[in-house]
């Protein structure tokens, strides 16, 4: 794959309680051009509802990755931003800061020399 920008966004998904969410998650994804889709102990495994709700996403659920922890999921990234309605257990920002450190990484992230991937999205369903 192309060292594009986009092809540098990953979306992590952490304990996801219905495969179909992660199915419409891939939908979404390919919809936008990602294509990077890792899924953290899920609850359950993805299945034939998670196929449906792909559509046209299938390339990307196909190709996912199921990961046994988060710090596994996340090692390879250089930057990683999370939205979660759960309590955090990694520091906050205010959207402000996050916006200010995601345009740096993302010039940094930028130059072909720095081919580290960054994750946008990782989402807890408790």
């Amino acid at each position: 794959m192309p060292n594009t920008p986009l092809n540098r966004i990953h979306t992590i998904m952490v304990n996801t309680t219905l495969p179909a969410n992660i199915g419409s998650a891939a939908r979404a994804m390919h919809t936008m051009g990602l294509s990077h889709l890792t899924v953290v102990a899920p609850r359950l495994p993805i299945d034939e509802t998670s196929h449906a709700n792909a559509a046209g996403g299938t390339s990307v659920l196909d190709n996912a990755i199921i990961a046994d922890t988060i710090e596994t999921a996340l090692s390879p990234h250089a930057l990683t931003v999370m939205a979660s309605d759960a309590l955090a257990i990694y520091p906050s920002l205010s959207s402000h800061q996050t916006s200010v450190r995601c345009c740096v990484m993302i010039f940094w992230l930028k130059t072909p020399k720095q081919p580290s991937p960054w994750s946008l999205g990782v989402k807890t369903e408790d």
